[in-house]
């Protein structure tokens, strides 16, 4: 594990040398872009069980971290007043701290609560699902994982296209949607 978490310090270093050259336009388009991608990397994070894919989904996943991270950033700054800006990033930098614990609380149950019966019961039917996942002890993880990458994509596209329709007025005329 000590390799993989290497490989994604190095992918993240490298997002964000190449990020310092040229912030991007158009954030709102980038952000569910690599939300997008990063449900994707996260799917194959969840089926993979080989690690030569494992090292590549984590640099990715780690390179594309740092431009998530400035285009939300620069995103909420452009549109929060200069007043209140400050408590609005305590606010969201609380709330991301918040997710992590509970998701790791809630996580385990979730695996061997809800996962692991679902693989089991799939595995006994003759499923596909489960091939993929394989029988394996731990590959419930793999399942959930597999599950909320599929979940951020689905929203992500429907955000996209909800963003992409709101961008036309009535009359038909096409409204930039550089923000």
């Amino acid at each position: 594990i000590g390799v993989l978490m290497s490989v994604g310090a190095v992918g993240a270093l490298v997002g964000a040398v190449i990020l310092s050259a040229k912030t991007p336009k158009r954030l709102v388009l980038w952000m569910f872009s690599i939300n997008i991608v990063s449900g994707i990397l996260i799917i194959l994070a969840g089926i993979t069980t080989h690690l030569p894919l494992m090292y590549i989904t984590v640099f990715v996943m780690m390179f594309i971290s740092p431009l998530m991270s400035v285009c939300d950033r620069t995103f909420w700054q452009q549109r929060i007043k200069e007043s209140i800006r400050g408590r609005f990033f305590a606010l969201q930098g609380a709330m991301y701290m918040t997710v992590f614990p509970v998701a790791t609380l809630v996580g385990g149950g979730l695996a061997d609560g809800v996962f692991a019966p679902i693989l089991s019961y799939l595995s006994q039917s003759g499923d596909l699902l489960p091939t993929w996942f394989g029988d394996q002890k731990g590959r419930e993880l793999g399942l959930m994982y597999a599950a909320v990458g599929g979940i951020a994509v689905v929203f992500s596209i429907a955000i996209l296209v909800w963003w992409k329709l709101s961008a036309y007025r009535n009359d038909g005329k096409f409204i930039s949607t550089e923000a």
